[in-house]
């Protein structure tokens, strides 16, 4: 039948049970505060006389976030609008509170509810969290006011023939592969905490080939927003609210001359990022706050090797938590001629995503390509991953290895610490004016770290001293 004929004819799957995240409880909608006494029904004084009471509290409903003394108040479109204290005691004078009648304290009317307010009302997070609707949320013992949620498409059953051209030329039999992938993210955003994990999800192929047009379809999919991470997952900003405010995070046109650091710094913050249920959120002028957001990470990027570069090593503990296809051929030969243009094709796509999504919620997962964890396997395309390793700078130190210190009669294997064989190298490669991969004290060690996790069977580790570890490398 194919791929694209069982998405077509697949029936209904079974909604699975809530199971609720263990350390957030959702109260949205927002309960309101029990007014306080002393301002819903105690009478003031204005020069000796006994005057009628203020309104009952709660009439506007509003809260403070101290990090940002900013207030937020829920507005016709069932969001959280942020307001300032002028801005707030407007609105509380126009429901009834005064500014001249007051207390015996002296505290007016509108003072009174407006400290009310920042005292019983106060949230220690205020913002947009990748996959909350608005309102008031208990998660991990902090008080959360999620202010905007994604806009879901709703599924309508119908046609998709223009994207599903498109996607059959893009990504030919690997199709499979991002429909597991996207399928897994659509349930659980639909679902609700505790999200399913997912990986990020990298495409590399020639420039036009329609890559970064499937990347930006996907930010409907997944409810509209989107965020830039590259800064934040390379190291180069510790600030991240940003990037969990939105569902999709996209990845492109990333700088090809990326330093081994920053690439470091991307695959231990990809390998955090899939793995783990909950982060840590920075913002500028406010709190960290451990939060539990959604997020799905797309990278787009050419295919040929300076690029790939941006890609960690694909070591034990990075293959896994990536999925790398291969955009195949050149998506403007698959534009309608009578359409004319890129946009107007992109216009037809985006009318057929609500059909594609009827489709793709009553695709069933091939058996041969589930996994346990991520539901669907970590697909890599082998000639993407053979230019990947080519690369690298631990897989050059390999080569090194190989070439000065176990070739021809050489031993089969090398043994000793990353110090001796800096040392070793540089004395085998002094006519070629020495070994140029090390860059500071510690790169060889950590070249090595890598290699072990990389290529176990050639690589073995063993601890001789106290912060001390000795390698055995055998011939290949």
């Amino acid at each position: 039948m194919g791929l694209f004929g069982e998405l077509d004819k697949s029936q209904g799957v079974k909604k699975r049970r809530d199971d609720p995240m263990a350390g957030i409880r959702s109260r949205s909608p927002a309960k309101t505060v029990k007014p306080s006494p002393a301002v819903a029904g105690q009478a003031a004084h204005v020069n000796g006389q006994v005057v009628a009471p203020p309104p009952a509290a709660g009439k506007v409903q509003v809260y403070y976030d101290p990090n940002t003394h900013a207030y937020f108040a829920h507005n016709a479109d069932g969001e959280y609008q942020r307001w300032d204290k002028d801005t707030l005691k407007m609105e509380l004078m126009d429901k009834g509170y005064s500014s001249t009648l007051k207390y015996e304290s002296g505290l007016s009317f509108v003072n009174k509810e407006l400290l009310r307010i920042t005292k019983e009302h106060s949230v220690h997070y205020a913002g947009p969290l990748g996959g909350y609707q608005p309102g008031i949320y208990e998660m991990f013992a902090s008080r959360v006011l999620v202010t905007r949620g994604p806009k879901f498409l709703q599924p309508v059953n119908g046609e998709w023939p223009t994207l599903k051209g498109f996607l059959q030329v893009l990504l030919g039999d690997q199709c499979k592969f991002f429909f597991g992938w996207l399928k897994t993210a659509l349930v659980s955003l639909r679902k609700g905490p505790p999200w399913s994990p997912g990986q990020l999800l990298a495409i590399a192929g020639p420039p036009g080939c329609g890559k970064s047009v499937l990347q930006s379809l996907i930010t409907p999919l997944l409810g509209g927003r989107v965020s830039s991470p590259y800064a934040y997952l390379s190291g180069a900003t510790n600030f991240n609210a940003e990037i969990y405010g939105a569902e999709h995070g996209l990845i492109g046109d990333v700088n090809h001359a990326v330093d081994p650091k920053a690439r470091r710094n991307f695959g231990a913050s990809i390998k955090k990022l899939v793995a783990e249920p909950s982060h840590r959120l920075e913002g500028k002028g406010r709190t960290a706050i451990t939060l539990s957001p959604f997020l799905r990470i797309t990278l787009t990027l050419n295919d040929e090797p300076a690029a790939l570069h941006v890609l960690p090593s694909f070591d034990s503990d990075v293959s896994g938590k990536v999925m790398l296809l291969r955009g195949k051929t050149d998506g403007k030969r698959i534009v309608d001629a009578k359409s004319g243009d890129w946009q107007t094709f992109y216009n037809k796509m985006l009318k057929e995503l609500p059909h594609f999504i009827w489709k793709l919620l009553r695709w069933q997962i091939p058996d041969s390509i589930a996994d346990q964890r991520y539901t669907v396997v970590s697909f890599h395309d082998s000639e993407l991953i053979e230019k990947v390793n080519q690369m690298s700078e631990e897989d050059k130190l390999l080569d090194l290895i190989d070439t000065y210190l176990l070739h021809g009669d050489f031993p089969p294997c090398w043994e000793g610490t990353a110090t001796e064989l800096e040392r070793a190298l540089g004395e085998k490669m002094a006519s070629a004016g020495g070994c140029r991969l090390f860059r500071y004290s510690s790169h060889c060690g950590q070249l090595l770290e890598i290699l072990h996790r990389k290529y176990e069977d050639r690589i073995t580790r063993r601890t001789i001293g106290k912060n001390k570890k000795s390698y055995l490398v055998v011939k290949e």
